[in-house]
């Protein structure tokens, strides 16, 4: 796993930057504005997005405190499993996806099982259409759910399955199903992925 789910994130909400922890608030000690949270740390474009989004002057006025997921292809390993979203979610804060476009798949599976995801915002619509669906967002406006294909349950654990560095062989005997079975999740896996490039980046290549 590339990250681990740290016990401290830095707060954009203000100029600040102060410290919070998910213990299941957010809370920061004296602070009365709303929180906003880039998570995982480390995208510097996001960040500057969001920087310019909260603090030029026509900027938004936060409605909610916000979690801001990068959901980009290099921190797969963090979303195949529901860890960052059982923490995340004790948080009470309103949860946000930005997935790049092979990450779509996985991030629609994930809005439809949690309530505390709020929005998935892709970021292959064009720079002036993304940082438009993000501020109206951070405001407070609906976000319209995106058609878009979801990864299925049983995609999900082949997926979980093949990263962990199983064998299309021993994940056929672990879910009891045929061999041929895992080549179909695999195949209509990729074409939802929008390519194969997904499995070469896998710790171990099926």
């Amino acid at each position: 796993m590339e990250h681990r789910i740290v016990d401290a994130l830095s707060c954009m909400g203000c100029r600040l930057g102060c410290r919070v922890h998910h213990d299941e608030t957010f809370k920061v000690e004296f602070c009365t504005d709303k929180k906003l949270v880039l998570w995982p740390e480390g995208n510097d474009y996001l960040k500057l997005a969001l920087h310019e989004l909260v603090f030029k002057s026509n900027g938004c006025e936060l409605s909610e405190d916000t979690l801001i997921v990068d959901f980009s292809l290099r921190h797969l390993g963090l979303f195949i499993n529901d860890e960052w979203l059982t923490v995340f979610s004790a948080c009470g804060m309103e949860i946000v996806l930005i997935p790049d476009r092979r990450m779509m798949a996985i991030a629609h599976y994930w809005w439809r099982k949690s309530a505390s995801i709020k929005a998935v915002i892709p970021t292959d619509a064009g720079l002036d259409c993304f940082m438009a669906d993000l501020k109206n967002r951070l405001c407070g406006s609906r976000t319209k759910r995106i058609k878009a294909p979801a990864a299925t349950e049983r995609e999900m654990h082949v997926l979980k399955m093949i990263y962990n560095g199983s064998t299309v062989n021993e994940i056929a005997t672990l879910l009891g199903c045929s061999v041929k079975s895992v080549y179909i999740h695999k195949s209509t896996l990729k074409k939802k992925m929008g390519s194969d490039i997904i499995f070469h980046m896998l710790p171990q290549q099926h």
